[in-house]
């Protein structure tokens, strides 16, 4: 912990550093804290990695536990309500979550919990409620959160979000969710907000490429004008 506050210390009032990647630290909820104070003073940090504090695979073969509880995720979501330079978090890899016995072992207490409903909603609520430029998170296996139709909100109201951070079978088959996904992604919004032609027509022509036929239908209906 000495050793991330010393890091978040410094990246408090850097203006260089862009991408900070700090994966199988061990880092624990004291270690949150100091992150959740530096994305909240930091404005340059486009990226940041802080996932795989599982720290490997022990002698037993086992994954060994995350020291990063609910309470130091939610501290650390808390403070995407007072940055908006950040562009991609990832403090939870949801690869991890797809090892099978016997590397995880429930009776030994080490296998990977399920997806916390309250970071979940603690990370949906941050984006919400601020003028957040996030574009991708990774906050675990977002597709067993019990809540997982609620990102169709997050998604509507935060136009830079388009990345989950699961690309599986069960979230390509929620249309409404890959509808805001692919709009986001495609930077629908701004290309209706300023108007251009050119800008227009080429966003159609890449949405009837990929065959997302829905954000042709939402480009067309609210660019009117433009087409006129």
């Amino acid at each position: 912990t000495p050793g991330i506050g010393n890091i978040c210390k410094f990246m408090s009032s850097n203006k260089t550093i862009v991408r900070l990647i700090m994966w199988g630290n061990n880092i624990n909820d004291d270690g949150a804290v100091h992150i959740s104070d530096m994305l909240k003073q930091n404005d340059t940090l486009k990226e940041l990695v802080i996932f795989n504090n599982h720290i490997g695979i022990d002698n037993n073969g086992l994954i060994k536990a995350d020291p990063l509880t609910t309470k130091g995720k939610v501290c650390i979501a808390d403070a995407l309500r007072y940055n908006s330079t950040l562009q991609m978090i990832a403090i939870d890899c949801p690869r991890l979550h797809y090892y099978k016995p016997p590397f995880l072992d429930p009776r030994l207490g080490l296998a990977l919990p399920r997806f916390d409903p309250e970071v979940g909603k603690a990370f949906r609520t941050a984006l919400e409620e601020s003028k957040t430029a996030i574009e991708s998170i990774q906050i675990g296996d977002i597709v067993d959160d019990p809540n997982f139709n609620q990102w169709e909100t997050t998604l509507q109201k935060c136009e830079s979000l388009h990345s989950l951070g699961s690309e599986c079978n069960a979230v390509r088959a929620n249309r409404k969710v890959m509808r805001w996904r692919a709009i986001n992604a495609l930077k629908c919004r701004q290309v209706t907000r300023e108007g251009n032609v050119d800008e227009f027509i080429s966003t159609v022509t890449t949405a009837a490429q990929y065959g997302v036929i829905d954000v042709v239908y939402f480009l067309v209906r609210n660019n009117v004008g433009v087409i006129k």
